[in-house]
């Protein structure tokens, strides 16, 4: 797989043989100037003019935790070797250094499921926090039982 950011807002997956997207592109809230596989190739890091950084799981295409936030356009994002950490450099020269969640094991539902009820937020499409109501909140806790 080889993966693409584009001034058109997303970042894509292509099949690297056929050349084909696979899968709906990531949504982005402006262009998307950085991209990196992670160790193993089971996550992507994308980000871009908007500001943030975003992890992705590949298989399911689907945002793993909310977004890292710079104060100017991230131009550069990269993960360390053993997969831990990224590192986001943006456009007025500051580099961060973010800790990556440990795996569990867990499908990408399953942990999305654990950091909405953890923090009682959730994201939707566009990457925008939504504060979680009483009941959507117990539904979650449920079903991670």
């Amino acid at each position: 797989m080889v993966v693409t950011g584009s001034e058109d807002r997303t970042a894509r997956l292509w099949d690297a043989i056929t050349g084909e997207p696979v899968g709906e592109p990531l949504a982005h809230q402006g262009a998307v100037l950085a991209v990196a596989f992670g160790p193993g190739g089971a996550t992507v890091l994308t980000a871009g003019r908007d500001r943030k950084a975003r992890l992705w799981d590949v298989a399911s295409r689907k945002m793993l935790g909310p977004p890292r936030l710079h104060q100017a356009p991230v131009r550069a994002a990269v993960f360390d070797p053993d997969g831990r950490r990224v590192l986001t450099a943006s456009e007025d020269m500051t580099a961060r250094l973010w800790p990556l969640p440990a795996a569990t094991g867990d499908d990408a539902e399953r942990v999305v499921a654990r950091v909405q009820v953890v923090t009682g937020l959730e994201l939707d499409g566009l990457g925008r926090v939504h504060v979680l109501d009483g009941p959507s909140w117990r539904e979650r806790r449920r079903a991670l039982r």
